[in-house]
């Protein structure tokens, strides 16, 4: 049954049901398959791979979110496998827990890379497989606008940025809660790309200063608000 679905999914064109689709085959993978995970992760990279605009930010979207279950669920045995010489490339159960993160935050990444078309795609596409709540239209009226928050999600996770570098970024700089305009036109300084504290605070800049220039002043509101609360929490 899911299978006609998908193929009936992909003929149509209708990608919120070839996204319930692969999701529901990702359950049935993970009750029937001692590797499902793993083996999820490979198909849906293929099927990401050969996908287009406006499924694969999706895709890229839940990719970033299955690498870190994938690193939350085996966290054991993955750090005990860290500094073993094991790993290889091409096989995910040899990756430590930075190769995992990194892939999670270039996943994330990617799915926000269509920024522009993203933002004009209205979030009602994918209505058929998202929780709505009343007014939630008002605060994630785009593509974009969900994307970014599941990015943004990922980044403010204390437990994702296990990783450390040698050029830790704090967020001490008292420029960060200037208002939202200011905000965004303001360089962050960080010498560490894959610090998540330094990609949320870019995908907010993207976010807010996407809503500083058109209507959608409860989507700018919450955002912002979401901004603050991490800067002083952090």
């Amino acid at each position: 049954m899911v299978e006609q679905i998908y193929t009936r999914a992909k003929k149509e064109n209708n990608y919120a049901q070839i996204v319930k689709a692969l999701l529901h085959k990702t359950k049935y993978a993970l009750q029937t398959d001692e590797n499902g995970t793993v083996n999820s992760i490979l198909k849906l990279k293929a099927e990401a791979d050969s996908a287009k605009f406006p499924l694969k930010p999706v895709l890229h979207s839940i990719l970033g979110d299955f690498f870190w279950q994938y690193y939350s669920q085996n966290r054991y045995v993955i750090y005990q496998r860290t500094n073993t010489g094991a790993f290889r490339p091409d096989d995910i159960a040899t990756w430590d827990a930075k190769k995992l993160i990194e892939e999670s935050i270039k996943y994330y990444q990617l799915s926000l890379q269509n920024i522009d078309s993203l933002q004009r795609t209205d979030i009602g596409l994918y209505d058929d497989i998202l929780v709505l709540y009343p007014n939630s239209r008002k605060y994630r009226p785009t593509l974009f606008d969900f994307l970014a928050h599941r990015a943004i999600d990922f980044y403010m996770n204390s437990e994702a940025g296990i990783t450390r570098s040698s050029y830790e970024f704090n967020l001490t700089d008292e420029n960060l809660f200037l208002n939202e305009k200011d905000f965004t036109n303001y360089k962050i300084q960080c010498k560490d790309s894959l610090s998540l504290k330094f990609q949320a605070l870019i995908t907010f800049q993207k976010l807010l200063d996407f809503h500083n220039n058109d209507n959608k002043k409860y989507a700018l509101v919450d955002a912002d608000l979401k901004r603050l609360k991490f800067i002083y929490n952090n």
